[in-house]
């Protein structure tokens, strides 16, 4: 179990045995079946069928002690076997990050229901583009703000420089009429 603290609450989020990814923080719990998503299911085939190879080669060297062949393929099989059950244990990951995030988020937007819609769907893939968007397109919004405070700030400073120019000026002014008037 992953426990994610934010500044509201505490998200927790596991995948019980049967598949089912649960989130949530005390009050709200999201559930959503992994099972049931492509990736996960084309992950869990390719890995039975890899198990079901690694059975038949197991016999096969086991009636067949001296055949080298039937030994390295078994050991490619292994490999394999191994990448893809790492996939599915990173895909079992990625399904909780993602969970954890759409849950963190702090306000239900279009662009939430439609990652939620992909989330629950099992379009992982699509969910994670769709987040990077929103996310990359609250920090557009955010730099934008930040553009105008600057600008702003900036153009009251200039405001400032072109008074104190003037006070300049003016003093400068000023100062000629003092030294002509005492001239004379």
């Amino acid at each position: 179990m992953i426990k994610i603290k934010d500044s509201k609450n505490t998200v927790i989020s596991k995948i019980q045995a049967d598949g089912n990814v649960i989130v949530g923080d005390g009050n709200n719990i999201t559930t959503t079946h992994l099972r049931e998503a492509a990736q996960y299911r084309d992950l869990a085939a390719e890995i039975k069928e890899l198990d079901k190879s690694i059975f038949i080669f197991k016999g096969k060297i086991k009636k067949y002690p001296d055949d080298e062949d039937f030994k390295a393929e078994l050991v490619i099989i292994k490999k394999r076997h191994k990448h893809k059950k790492k996939n599915l244990e990173s895909l079992k990951q990625q399904v909780l990050e993602l969970a954890e995030e759409i849950k963190a988020m702090p306000e239900d937007t279009k662009g939430l229901r439609l990652i939620k819609q992909n989330f629950n769907a099992g379009k992982y893939t699509n969910t994670r583009i769709l987040l990077n968007y929103l996310k990359a397109s609250e920090a557009i919004i955010e730099m934008k703000l930040e553009f105008r405070k600057k600008r702003q700030q900036r153009d009251e400073l200039l405001d400032k420089i072109d008074v104190l120019q003037q006070e300049i000026e003016q003093i400068r002014i000023n100062i000629l009429r003092l030294e002509s008037d005492t001239m004379l």
